[in-house]
C-alpha cells in the first residue's frame, strides 16, 4: 500500500509541476506567436496561438488577464480572415464552416461586428454552394443549402428562386409555383424587382408547358384556364389571346371566341399581322351561319399578303359578295 501511495504521490507532484509551468510569460509568448502569424495572414496559425494563450492566461489567473483579454480581442477577427482567405482560395464549403465558427466565437466573446459581417456573407455563400450543386444536376444537395441560407435569411428571394427551380426540373410544377409565387411576394416587398422579373416568367412558362399539355390532350377547358393564369404574370398577349380564341373555337364556344379574338386585334398593331385573327374570325362566324361577318373577315384577311389566297378561297367558297 506505501508504494502504491508513493507512485500516486509522484503523479500529483508531477501535475502540480505542470500546471506551476504555465505562467504569464507562456501565455504572452502564445499571444506574441498569434499577433505574428495574424500580421503574415498565417490565421490558421493565428488562431492556434490565441486559443492557447486564452487558455494558459485563464489558468494562470488574474495576472495574465491582460493576455487573455488581448487574445480574445483577435480571435474573432482571425477566424473571419481564414473563412475570407478559405473564400478567395474558392475552398466554399471550408469558408461556410470557418465563417459559422466565426460568428459562434464572436458571439461568444461579444464581437458583435465580426458576428454582423460573417452573418451577412454566410447566407449568400450557401446561395452560392446551392447554385454550383444545381449546376452539377444535384438537386437534393442544392436544395439543402438554399434551405440552410433561408434558416438564416428567411427572405432571400434567390434561394427561393433556386427552390422553386430545383421542383420544376424534379416536373413538380405545383410546388415550383408556390416558391415563384413566394419570390414575387416577398421581392415585392423587399424591392428585388430582378428577382421578381425571374420569378414572373418562370411561373408564366408553367402555365404556358401546362396550356400546351391540355391541348394536346384536347383538354381545351383546362388549356384555356391555363393561358388566362398567364396573364397574371405577364401583360396581355395577343398570342395567348389568339391561343384562347382557338381552344374556345374547338369547344364550339362561338362568342367567346370572337371575345378572344376581337381582343387579339386589339393589341396587334401591324395591319399585316391580323390576317390570321381575320381567318380564324371567318372561320368562327362561318360556323354560326352568320355569312355577311364570315365574308366580312375572310375580305379582311384577303388584304394581307400572307393570308390572302386561303381567304380568297373561303370567300369563293362562301359565295361572297
Amino acid at each position: 500500500m506505501m508504494r502504491v501511495f508513493g507512485l500516486l504521490g509522484v503523479m500529483v507532484f508531477s501535475f502540480a509541476l505542470n500546471a506551476v509551468a504555465q505562467t504569464k510569460e507562456d501565455a504572452t509568448k502564445f499571444y506574441n506567436d498569434g499577433v505574428a502569424a495574424f500580421n503574415a495572414k498565417n490565421y490558421p496559425a493565428a488562431i492556434t496561438a490565441f486559443n492557447q494563450a486564452v487558455d494558459i492566461a485563464g489558468k494562470v489567473g488574474d495576472e495574465a488577464i491582460e493576455v487573455r483579454d488581448g487574445a480574445i480581442k483577435l480571435l474573432p477577427a482571425s477566424y473571419f480572415q481564414n473563412a475570407m482567405a478559405l473564400y478567395t482560395s474558392k475552398k466554399l464549403v471550408e469558408s461556410v464552416k470557418e465563417f459559422n465558427n466565426a460568428i459562434e466565437v464572436g458571439n461568444k466573446y461579444n464581437d458583435q461586428n465580426i458576428v454582423s459581417k460573417a452573418s451577412g456573407i454566410v447566407p449568400q455563400l450557401y446561395r452560392v454552394l446551392g447554385n454550383q450543386e444545381f449546376g452539377a444536376n444535384n438537386l437534393e444537395k442544392a436544395k439543402e443549402y438554399y434551405n440552410m441560407g433561408l434558416k438564416l435569411t428567411p427572405d432571400a428571394t434567390q434561394n427561393l428562386l433556386g427552390l422553386g427551380l430545383i421542383c420544376e426540373k424534379q416536373a413538380k410544377a405545383d410546388s415550383a409555383l408556390v416558391y415563384f409565387e413566394k419570390v414575387i411576394e416577398v421581392g415585392t416587398r423587399t424591392n428585388k424587382p430582378d428577382d421578381v422579373k425571374n420569378a414572373k416568367a418562370k411561373a408564366r412558362d408553367l402555365f404556358l408547358a401546362k396550356a400546351s399539355a391540355a391541348e394536346k390532350a384536347k383538354k381545351y377547358d383546362a388549356a384555356i384556364e391555363a393561358y388566362n393564369s398567364v396573364f397574371k404574370y405577364a401583360p396581355e398577349s395577343d398570342d395567348i389571346y389568339y391561343k384562347i380564341a382557338f381552344d374556345n373555337y374547338y369547344l364550339s364556344k362561338w362568342d367567346d371566341a370572337i371575345e378572344s379574338s376581337n381582343k387579339a386585334l386589339g393589341l396587334i398593331t401591324k395591319p399585316e399581322d391580323k390576317g390570321k385573327i381575320y381567318i380564324l374570325l371567318g372561320n368562327i362566324y362561318s360556323k354560326k351561319n352568320d355569312t355577311p361577318n364570315a365574308c366580312a373577315n375572310y375580305k379582311l384577311a384577303a388584304a394581307t399578303v400572307k393570308y390572302k389566297a386561303q381567304a380568297a378561297a373561303a370567300i369563293k367558297g362562301l359565295k361572297c359578295k
